[in-house]
């Protein structure tokens, strides 16, 4: 499975949701008799998908896809009674996805599925609406962000900054009535990301460098590939607000384009 290469978005109705996920498969080789060079390519591939609630921690959802060669593998479930990731109640899930190949060896010509990779990713149930006139609507209830900008530095410690100590910072937020933070001015952390997913803190997701430049591009690229789980990420921002003028202002499109092909579920 490739780096981020699983993707998790849903469409959620009153107490219902349809979960699409993608894997992105790149390598189907497998190890013989611990010997490197004795891999083998496999063609055949097969993914089953998993949803976990965790509260009761019960798998609420299954499916299953298969393939051939490097590819990637979409497949759908549907989800009833979900729980909503909201900030009063950030409920999360559990998606996990299995990797199997179809070895055949001489010794069996039907072949066995082999389980050589696993990834899992949170999930939360949610939608998002901007409105131009009316603002941010979080499962179509208004909502105000009251937040901070967080930069990823901190005090004594510099940028090696504790989990513990990122997670004091959410809570003294949470406990001044916070709601919202901006990753300024840098990609954040990703367990800052997971801490603001338990406890329902809506982000805005900041690249760093904006220009029409495709080393640019491709670092907002990984950024969205990379965050694109986290129910907390409520929006993309393509750069701090003294880079973003003048001729840098070129590179909006491509910007565009790169989030809205490895995500489109946020603007």
């Amino acid at each position: 499975i490739n780096d981020h290469g699983l993707f998790v978005y849903s469409n959620v109705t009153t107490a219902a949701a349809v979960v699409h996920l993608s894997l992105e498969v790149i390598d189907t080789s497998i190890e013989h008799n611990n010997n490197l060079a004795g891999d083998k390519q496999i063609n055949n591939v097969f993914a089953k998908f998993s949803i976990i609630d965790t509260v009761d921690n019960q798998i609420v959802g299954k499916s299953s896809e298969s393939g051939v060669g490097p590819s990637t593998l979409r497949s759908s479930i549907n989800i009833t009674n979900v729980k909503r990731w909201t900030t009063a109640n950030p409920n999360l899930y559990i998606v996990v996805a299995e990797l199997f190949v179809n070895d055949i060896s001489s010794n069996n010509n039907r072949g066995n599925f082999v389980l050589i990779d696993k990834l899992s990713v949170n999930h939360g149930f949610r939608t998002i609406r901007y409105d131009a006139n009316e603002g941010f609507f979080l499962n179509e209830e208004h909502f105000k962000v009251r937040g901070f900008c967080d930069h990823n530095n901190f005090g004594a410690v510099g940028m090696a900054v504790p989990d513990r100590l990122n997670l004091y910072r959410a809570q003294a937020s949470r406990a001044v009535g916070g709601n919202g933070r901006r990753t300024s001015h840098n990609p954040p952390n990703p367990e800052m990301l997971e801490i603001y997913d338990r406890l329902g803190i809506v982000v805005m997701d900041e690249n760093r460098l904006f220009a029409n430049y495709t080393p640019f591009v491709e670092n907002m690229a990984y950024m969205v590939k990379r965050d694109r789980n986290h129910p907390s990420v409520v929006i993309w921002s393509f750069c701090n607000e003294a880079g973003c003028e003048g001729s840098q202002e070129e590179g909006g499109p491509r910007f565009r384009e790169a989030a809205y092909a490895l995500d489109g579920t946020r603007p």
